[in-house]
């Protein structure tokens, strides 16, 4: 069984999708993201709109998603935001949550998996259509026996990376060795270091 949370990016047009997605699109939001839950627990997601991009369909704040569960929002072209996620016992809003980030423009899809600011969940995201697989599905606080770096945990389910604010940092601190080169870890990385983390299959794509 999955630990994390799995993103699938909806990014074709309405009318080339409709068999697959029929009811998840319309014309005011052509694009969409289904977020799978695939931890043991229940999750807690927040939509983030960025500045002056357009909203997106649904307010998710605060909302819980339960195991083995999926959700959809829809955006409109041009959306770009991100996604915090702790596990439901936890709040969503410290600023310390892992994000899936995306921006939908016309010239094509960008999108990450961010601990920059910190750690709660494993994540991974794909598309529907061919493109690229990326993020980090370890459960890296396991990993770390159970324990965040050091005066790393905000009390509030997340593992602070100690390279946040380091925008001359070079080397991902130990507890985030494991998701090198498949997850946003500091300020320096740019997509062209994000590799693929798991299969299409593995993602059910």
């Amino acid at each position: 069984m999955n630990t994390g949370i799995t993103f699938v990016l909806m990014w074709l047009a309405a009318a080339l999708v409709a068999p697959l997605m029929q009811g998840m699109v319309n014309e005011t939001y052509p694009r969409a993201v289904r977020i799978i839950n695939e931890h043991e627990a229940g999750v807690r997601l927040r939509i983030v709109d960025n500045y002056q991009a357009p909203s997106s369909e649904l307010n998710m704040e605060e909302r819980v998603l339960a195991p083995g569960h999926n959700t959809t929002f829809r955006v409109s072209m041009g959306w770009a935001g991100n996604i915090q996620f702790n596990e439901a016992r936890f709040w969503a809003w410290s600023g310390n949550e892992a994000l899936m980030e995306a921006t939908f423009n016309p010239a094509g899809l960008w999108m990450d998996v961010s601990y920059l600011t910190g750690w709660t969940l494993p994540m991974v995201c794909g598309c529907v259509e061919e493109g690229p697989v990326i993020g980090c599905n370890l459960d890296l606080k396991a990993i770390n026996g159970g324990q965040c770096p050091s005066k790393g945990d905000d009390g509030n389910g997340s593992c602070i990376n100690p390279a946040r604010g380091d925008a001359h940092r070079q080397d991902e601190p130990a507890f985030f060795t494991p998701c090198r080169s498949s997850a946003y870890l500091l300020y320096w990385h740019g997509m062209q270091s994000i590799t693929k983390a798991a299969s299409k299959s593995e993602l059910g794509l």
